[in-house]
């Protein structure tokens, strides 16, 4: 819709300002096209009714026109479009009506007297003229016209300050709106910045979950490869463990050997002793039996206790052996004994390391995939929260505008039918003054049908 400034209503118009010099009698002439025009938006039932008075005999007599009127329009106007059709109705032909319009259009030079004197001479002098007899009521009227066109005068002013008080109060309007335009538009920059902080601590966040997400695979890493040597230690456990197994069997076999020889020498000592005690019980049966050549056999004495002696060193040295042996065998054992706590105590100690690391990473991924998800909520909350406040201002804006508009077309349509009624209202009156029904018309028509000469004829005698 266009704008409309104060500029645009500066005044009165112009028809207003033709029709003040019209009724001060200043009105410039009019051409018969002007008046073709001017007319066409008059009641067609009055003109046709002010043309069907035209064969009337009392009407033959052209009426005259108060002295501050000037006659010229009337003798330059033609008869107006809605004359033709009673005419042709009445049985002229349009050559006649042409022909009496030329007529009626040639002479462009005479008044309002010359148009009396011509009637007169035409008629013979039977055709009196009829005196002024509606110049009160034309003041009369002139005066409601000047009040009519004052009050017109008053309207468009008053329409005019309406009219620069509603551009003010538009521009009021416009200036607040820009005002809350700006405003909503600062809103929506902060949030818009506050959103972009956001993004950046976003995507600072999404760094340092990257950051963590790497240390998470990692630590798996790293908790698969102590999960990988947790299990060769507990492998190296189960290879020492059957050591262990393997050397206590070991023990137990070389403790049951050991037995075993202990009791074989404890035996063979038994048989030894046993053999010894009946060795002397032999050498003292023989000593007793052979007193006698005791003497005689002293080697065989000392041989069979150097062999003794021999038999007693050997198990002595047997059962030395034996003990060694088993103390080697016991000292491998407590060895084997200590490597296997220690694997288990360094397995342990590499398991609960792992597993504290793997926990300590787990804690920190879900902390990270929490703030990810506060950051993820808060930005949609952000975007939520902007397309909210642009939706609403384009509703507050949009409502706004539909708001003036139904205002201002108000005002239009309000301003644009008083000024049909008053164009109407002065039309309507400036028709009847000049093409009313109540007044005559101001001349006749020179060619007519003898019929119709006659009846005016015997018209006018009748009047005389």
């Amino acid at each position: 819709m266009d704008r409309i400034l104060s500029s645009d209503i500066d005044g009165p118009s112009d028809f207003t300002l033709n029709m003040e010099q019209y009724m001060r009698g200043t009105a410039m002439p009019k051409s018969t096209r002007s008046r073709g025009s001017s007319l066409s938006s008059l009641n067609s039932s009055r003109l046709d009714e002010t043309a069907l008075s035209v064969d009337e005999p009392e009407q033959t007599t052209p009426s005259r026109k108060s002295n501050s009127v000037n006659a010229e329009p009337l003798r330059a106007q033609s008869p107006p479009p809605g004359l033709s059709s009673p005419l042709k109705a009445a049985g002229h032909s349009p050559k006649d009506i042409e022909s009496r319009r030329c007529s009626v259009a040639s002479d462009a030079s005479f008044t309002h007297d010359r148009v009396q004197d011509h009637a007169s001479a035409t008629l013979g002098g039977r055709i009196t003229p009829i005196p002024d007899r509606k110049d009160a009521e034309k003041d009369a009227e002139h005066d409601r016209l000047r009040t009519q066109l004052l009050e017109c005068r008053e309207s468009e002013l008053k329409a005019v300050a309406l009219a620069q008080s509603l551009h003010a109060q538009m521009q009021q309007m416009k200036k607040d709106r820009d005002e809350e335009v700006t405003l909503l538009r600062t809103v929506v920059q902060s949030k818009d910045d506050h959103l972009q902080l956001l993004k950046t601590t976003g995507s600072s966040k999404e760094t340092e979950i990257t950051q963590l997400s790497g240390q998470v695979k990692q630590a798996n890493i790293d908790t698969e490869q102590a999960n990988l040597r947790a299990r060769t230690a507990e492998d190296r456990g189960a290879e020492l463990e059957k050591e262990v197994l393997e050397l206590r069997r070991l023990e137990t076999e070389a403790a049951r050997s050991q037995d075993d020889g202990v009791a074989a020498a404890q035996q063979e000592r038994q048989a030894a002793l046993e053999e010894s005690s009946l060795l002397r019980r032999a050498v003292e049966v023989e000593a007793e039996g052979h007193s006698r050549t005791r003497s005689k056999m002293p080697d065989q004495a000392r041989a069979h206790e150097t062999a003794l002696a021999a038999a007693k060193a050997e198990s002595q040295a047997a059962e030395q052996t034996a003990s060694q042996e088993a103390a080697a065998l016991r000292a491998a054992l407590e060895s084997a004994r200590a490597q296997l706590a220690a694997a288990r105590a360094e397995s342990e100690a590499n398991t609960r390391t792992a597993t504290e690391e793997a926990t300590a990473l787990r804690a920190a991924l879900h902390s990270a995939q929490s703030q990810l998800a506060t950051a993820s909520a808060e930005t949609a909350l952000l975007h939520s929260l902007h397309a909210e406040v642009n939706a609403a201002l384009d509703a507050k804006i949009a409502a706004a505008m539909r708001t003036q508009e139904a205002r201002w077309r108000g005002r239009l349509e309000v301003l644009e039918k008083e000024r049909k009624v008053m164009a109407k209202t002065l039309m309507r009156q400036w028709g009847a003054e000049e093409f009313g029904a109540s007044e005559p018309q101001a001349y006749r028509y020179r060619s007519r049908r003898p019929r119709e000469m006659e009846r005016g004829r015997s018209g006018a005698s009748a009047t005389a």
